[in-house]
């Protein structure tokens, strides 16, 4: 997966010219789609603390709400050492503030302590999906992104991040050129992350 950052007046162009590339997923006459997610940490922020000092092995915890389409999940990301982000999922009813038993029960199968975790940060967003018309490459595209917290509460009208996933790195991807050729390079971000640094006092 590589991640690029950018500001939403490059995105037109940029989908002007990958356009015949991709398809582009659609539900109902639809193409942009709303996310919902509430993250969990333990009260020292140490899955923050994790990401952010790099550490090889480390997991995120949340509940994702697909909004069009009223699902749910919790779900566990597990970053492997110099290999890959596997993640993993339960479907529930609606979020929750606390980690449900089906989320504790997945954790316990991941060997991942819950016992410290408490919810911390909101991230709302919306999303484009695109899919390589030549390749297995898969596209997102979030925008309007919003963090909300105990703290307080941001808004990135103008900010975009894509998320470029291929099952073998290519630097001939059509959109991957197209962010080359304007300049704007992979940058490794976490919204979550984010989303604390920002937020949370000390951070």
């Amino acid at each position: 997966d590589s991640k690029y950052i950018f500001h939403r007046r490059s995105l037109d162009s940029i989908h002007a010219e990958i356009a015949p590339q991709y398809y582009v997923l659609e539900i109902a006459e639809k193409r942009l789609f709303d996310y919902a997610s509430l993250y969990f940490d333990t009260p020292e922020y140490l899955l923050y603390q994790h990401h952010h000092n790099g550490k090889p092995n480390r997991v995120k915890l949340r509940y994702r709400e697909y909004i069009d389409t009223g699902d749910v999940f919790f779900e566990v990301k597990k970053k492997i050492k110099g290999m890959r982000t596997d993640k993993y999922r339960v479907r529930q009813e609606a979020i929750s503030e606390i980690i449900s038993p089906a989320g504790a029960t997945l954790m316990d199968k991941l060997q991942v302590v819950h016992a410290q975790m408490e919810s911390k940060t909101w991230i709302y967003y919306r999303r484009i999906t695109l899919a390589s018309k030549e390749t297995e490459e898969r596209v997102t595209i979030d925008l309007d992104m919003r963090f909300v917290d105990q703290h307080g509460d941001v808004n990135f009208k103008d900010l975009v991040i894509a998320e470029v996933k291929q099952a073998r790195l290519s630097r001939h991807s059509p959109i991957v050129m197209a962010l080359h050729a304007r300049h704007i390079q992979d940058f490794r971000v976490s919204k979550y992350s984010l989303a604390v640094a920002l937020l949370v006092p000390g951070v």
